[in-house]
């Protein structure tokens, strides 16, 4: 989702030549791009050698990793591959690398908080920085669409209630964001202002912020169902 809306702005924008990347080149998604006027290249994020193939002749990469399945290479496999893309624009020349990072739950909490999804993200950020690789960070907020996953709300079978289960007070503030409709405008601007903003800054994507309480009122109100 962030990857497709970024290159659907960059697309719509006219002002980027677009290489899309993708594990299925000869996918029906893959020939959209391609009808639209991007080029299209096939990559393996564990496989480095197509990484460093797919950057060849880049000025500028977007870059991110998905959420690991259950059996997906360890719990920081991310940090290996957003490593080795971190890697192959350095060795590429890439004038500006543009990751999708999240912060160190594990070091801001010293240690008493396990998010590897984030942790790894946040320390490919930092390998980055290591190495003097031109970099804009950009972090985005809860999707809103998890709320049709795994944050749907259970409902009562007995009273159609809506349940939302979150360990946070009704009073907290959640950092909402349309995924597939604002990161890439984001990014866009992030590409259009390289050499004005500072480098290594670390950009927010967020639609809405709403506290839980608001959501759940949201909810009611486009549903029509007591939450």
């Amino acid at each position: 989702n962030q990857g497709g809306s970024v290159v659907d702005a960059l697309l719509s924008g006219g002002k980027w030549a677009v290489r899309a990347l993708t594990r299925n080149p000869d996918g029906n998604a893959a020939k959209a791009l391609i009808a639209r006027g991007a080029t299209v290249a096939k990559v393996d994020l564990d496989q480095p050698a197509t990484i460093s193939s797919a950057f060849a002749g880049a000025t500028a990469v977007f870059a991110m990793t998905n959420v690991p399945g259950p059996t997906k290479g360890g719990p920081y496999f991310e940090e290996t591959q957003g490593k080795a893309m971190a890697d192959a624009a350095k060795a590429a020349g890439v004038k500006h690398f543009i990751w999708s990072s999240l912060a160190n739950v594990e070091k801001v909490s010293g240690g008493k908080l396990y998010v590897p999804t984030y942790t790894a993200k946040a320390r490919v950020e930092e390998y980055a920085r290591a190495i003097g690789l031109p970099s804009t960070f950009v972090y985005v907020g809860c999707f809103m669409s998890n709320f049709y996953g795994g944050f749907a709300p259970r409902v009562s079978a007995s009273t159609g209630e809506a349940v939302f289960s979150a360990g946070f007070p009704p009073d907290s503030i959640v950092d909402l964001v349309d995924i597939r409709r604002d990161t890439g405008p984001v990014v866009a601007a992030a590409l259009d202002k390289w050499g004005t903003s500072p480098v290594g800054a670390r950009v927010p994507v967020v639609s809405e912020y709403l506290t839980w309480t608001q959501l759940v009122e949201t909810y009611t109100q486009v549903t029509g169902k007591p939450a």
